[in-house]
């Protein structure tokens, strides 16, 4: 019983890091997107 628990558990986790590492890095590279087509409509406006 208790090593089915272990191998539940590290499944999940073998499972979830790769979803964590590239669900963060994603995050990471649309918030920078978002933030530098801020940064260019601000300037287009200010621009004008």
């Amino acid at each position: 019983m208790s090593m089915e628990l272990i191998y539940f558990w590290s499944a999940v986790l073998i499972a979830l890091t790769p979803v964590l590492i590239f669900g963060g890095i994603a995050a990471w590279i649309g918030r920078k997107y978002l933030r530098e087509r801020k940064l260019r409509e601000e300037e287009r406006g200010a621009g004008r």
